[in-house]
């Protein structure tokens, strides 16, 4: 279970955000191993064409190179900082040129999380914000699978968001699939989705995981899945959600509309 104090601390700068502990330390490293074997297993080499209930139709895949940001990994930061570069690239036994994936880098700490788990218990300019690691590959590795519609949309309006609230907001995608959790603090995350270079084919841009998600929801259209075509390199299956499917996830929204008074609009039709 997500502790609130997990939550406050996941959005600081690493250095910013207190050593949890080792024991805590490696509890995240660990649930960051499972979330890598996960992809391996559910999302390697998947792409997801799902049709929406307003009538458009989206194709989506999760790629190895962005599962550091989305599981709270924040390596960008660690290779434009030239000694953390340095100090990291040794302990992982790599060379500062090499050209290696951000999976493999992954793969690498969890190898050597003895090694930089010591380094962030006893430096200030730690590696990692081990809050962040632990919540967002917790979230990942507990969501539901694609192909059982247990899953909202919310076709995002930035700009409405923007000017309602008057706040600071980096992300650009339009394309949120909402995930319910079993925790407490967190009862949902959003993984948002936007076109990587000139590509049709959408791609993670940001895990969101909102305590208060009701800012994020207001006035903004709640969209159903209507069909979803899931391509492998072995098979192409098409998948439809059931009446019963569709009733849950429509009570659903109501439920939080009206208990949270979003003002958000539900379109459960094509057309």
């Amino acid at each position: 279970m997500i502790k609130k104090e997990d939550a406050i601390h996941m959005n600081k700068k690493a250095f910013e955000a207190p050593f949890p502990g080792s024991s805590f330390a490696y509890d995240a490293i660990n649930q960051l191993s499972y979330a890598l074997a996960l992809f391996s297993k559910k999302y390697e080499n998947k792409k997801y064409n799902l049709i929406l209930s307003n009538g458009e139709e989206i194709i989506f895949e999760i790629k190895k190179n962005h599962l550091a940001h989305i599981l709270g990994v924040d390596l960008k930061t660690i290779f434009l900082d030239k000694n953390m570069k340095q100090e990291f690239c040794k302990l992982l036994e790599i060379g500062e040129n090499d050209k290696l994936s951000s999976f493999e880098i992954l793969s690498k700490m969890v190898e050597n999380a003895d090694l930089l788990i010591e380094h962030d218990e006893t430096n200030k300019n730690r590696f990692f914000n081990y809050y962040r690691m632990m919540v967002k590959s917790m979230l990942f590795n507990g969501l539901p699978p694609l192909e059982k519609f247990d899953y909202g949309i919310v076709n995002f309006d930035r700009e409405k968001f923007l000017r309602t609230f008057s706040r600071r907001f980096g992300p650009r995608a339009k394309k949120y699939l909402m995930f319910p959790t079993d925790d407490e603090e967190i009862e949902f995350c959003f993984l948002g989705f936007t076109k990587e270079n000139k590509s049709d084919v959408l791609v993670p841009e940001v895990f969101l995981t909102p305590i208060n998600f009701r800012n994020f929801l207001y006035s903004q259209e709640l969209l159903l899945p209507e069909e979803l075509i899931v391509d492998s390199q072995k098979r192409s299956e098409v998948l439809v959600p059931t009446k019963t499917e569709k009733i849950q996830l429509l009570n659903l929204y109501k439920s939080i509309i009206e208990m949270y008074k979003t003002k958000s609009s539900i379109r459960n039709k094509r057309g």
